[in-house]
């Protein structure tokens, strides 16, 4: 603006900003970009007011409130720049730019839309088949339609590693199965992934069942009932324990077999529930997350006699000057009680715990008589296999 005064002086006066006004200026937005499902970038112009101290990035997803569910980014300085992250996959996006000082906010950018791209599969494949050939691992999987806002799948990614090891080998293939050379010791890892445009889904891990038998090393009967079994173990590293399987000879080994679970490294275990003087069958399998390994060669045992199951029977008990007379029979062991070595007789005072215990092959004993007459005495079967039930009897019998 030109003024002139009375003295025919020309004066300009500049219309000035104050430095410490708001910005008057929007930014440029140069360009947005998606990145992928949930990601953008946005690009722009700064703005040329020297006390400009950032910028406002406001975005918001179409159909929803801008003033209520708007996303802010706010970036200081002189950069231009910014990534917007949180979005939703498949989806359009308005992005608006504000400049800011310390006296408030100038006016907004014109809006940009974008359009997010669509996301990589949310699940894994399901695996369908997995089984060891001669020298191969077959694995076949499937999986669930894409959703509307999940990209289409190009094929899958295989990750094929020994179990201790991180790195492997990366096979692609467009098929929903793959037959893979088995890695030497057996002990492998596969992961697999649908891969798409948009970055790969999750993985389905698969970990080797165990490909080698157990050895059993020795099974030995204890009793009539309990035995014990001793296996080689495995060197696969994934194993996590054993099955022990056994089964009484003449019954129906997938329908009346007993289990035992033994898991870790240990390489033994007690066989409980057995039947007296029977022919027993064992097999040993490793176990792995994956599944069962093979089962080792079938060990037999015999399980020993039973002691007897009837107590003796008291057929004479008298009190003589200074002894007491006691006799007995036993009933004919049963075909899977072992044969009668002798008998084991306690004799103690009435209420103590403790006595003198005789051993005799005979069917009776004379007892020296005890000094108050009050006593009890205990009869028992002996065999190699323990001892039977008792017959008991006291002085009160007697009337004593």
């Amino acid at each position: 603006m030109r003024l002139c005064s009375c003295f025919g002086v020309c004066l300009f006066i500049l219309h000035c900003i104050p430095v410490s006004a708001a910005p008057i200026e929007a930014p440029v937005i140069i360009d947005g970009q998606a990145l992928s499902a949930t990601e953008a970038m946005v690009w722009w112009r700064p703005l040329s007011q020297s006390n400009v101290e950032g910028y406002k990035v406001k975005y918001w997803r179409d159909n929803e409130d801008r003033d209520v569910l708007v996303h802010l980014v706010e970036v200081r300085g002189l950069q231009n720049q910014t990534r917007l992250e949180g979005m939703k996959a498949n989806s359009r996006y308005f992005i608006e730019v504000q400049g800011f000082s310390s006296e408030g906010y100038g006016p907004s950018s014109e809006r940009l839309q974008i359009h997010t791209k669509k996301a990589p599969p949310s699940q894994p494949p399901i695996i369908t088949r997995h089984e060891l050939k001669a020298n191969t691992v077959y694995i076949a999987w499937e999986i669930e339609e894409p959703l509307a806002d999940e990209a289409n799948i190009n094929g899958f990614k295989v990750l094929y590693r020994q179990q201790d090891l991180s790195l492997g080998t990366l096979f692609t293939t467009s098929k929903r199965y793959i037959e893979l050379p088995l890695i030497e010791n057996g002990s492998y890892v596969v992961e697999i992934s649908a891969h798409t445009d948009e970055g790969d889904g999750p993985k389905a891990q698969i970990h080797a069942a165990p490909i080698e038998a157990p050895v059993i090393i020795d099974g030995q009967a204890l009793s009539a009932t309990e035995a014990m079994v001793w296996w080689r173990p495995l060197s696969q590293s994934n194993v996590e324990g054993y099955k022990v399987k056994y089964w009484r000879d003449n019954e129906d080994r997938d329908g009346l077999f007993q289990l035992v679970e033994v898991r870790g490294m240990q390489n033994q275990t007690k066989l409980d529930g057995l039947k007296a003087n029977s022919r027993y069958f064992i097999e040993v399998q490793g176990f792995s997350s994956e599944g069962y390994g093979p089962s080792s060669e079938r060990l037999q045992i015999h399980t020993k006699k039973a002691p007897p199951s009837q107590p003796p029977i008291i057929t004479r008990h008298e009190l003589k000057a200074n002894t007491v007379y006691i006799a007995w029979e036993t009933e004919e062991p049963l075909a899977d009680e072992a044969n009668i070595n002798g008998f084991k007789v306690l004799y103690r005072q009435h209420g103590h715990s403790s006595g003198t215990l005789y051993t005799t092959s005979k069917r009776y004993i004379e007892l020296p008589l005890i000094e108050n007459e009050s006593y009890m005495v205990e009869i028992l079967a002996h065999t190699d296999e323990g001892d039977g039930p008792k017959a008991q009897i006291q002085s009160t019998d007697l009337g004593i």
